[in-house]
């Protein structure tokens, strides 16, 4: 079997490797198994057997506030993705998230102009 390669123009032909020679299938690529901003750069690192320390350092100190899906964690624990890596993960974004809501609040606090009501029932007070 032959493929053929667009390059510049000009047509390279590649003769395809039987699969007696192939071996096992390729792991499944990182962005069939996940969707959500930046699981796709743990899943290098576990990938890559870096260390679980190193792994979850980095995600305890990364501004992604991680937020898999259902399907996702599936997936990520069917493809070798320790569980304590995953808790990790939920962890950090559930602490950004919530880090996001205070500030959201406190700047919805202090950007109201002087004698602003903050509410409905403050009309009535005066």
């Amino acid at each position: 079997m032959v493929l053929g390669l667009a390059f510049g123009g000009a047509r390279a032909e590649l003769a395809a490797v039987g699969d007696a020679r192939a071996g096992p299938p390729p792991p499944a690529r990182q962005d069939e198994l996940v969707r959500s901003p930046g699981v796709a750069e743990i899943v290098r690192l576990v990938h890559a057997q870096m260390n679980t320390s190193v792994i979850k350092t980095y995600i305890e100190n990364s501004p992604i506030a991680y937020s898999p899906t259902a399907r996702e964690i599936v997936s990520l624990k069917k493809h070798g993705m320790p569980e304590d890596l995953i808790s990790a993960m939920l962890r950090r974004g559930a602490a950004l998230k919530k880090a996001a809501a205070a500030r959201a609040s406190a700047l919805s606090r202090i950007s109201r102009p002087p004698g602003a009501n903050s509410g409905p029932d403050d009309a009535f007070a005066r």
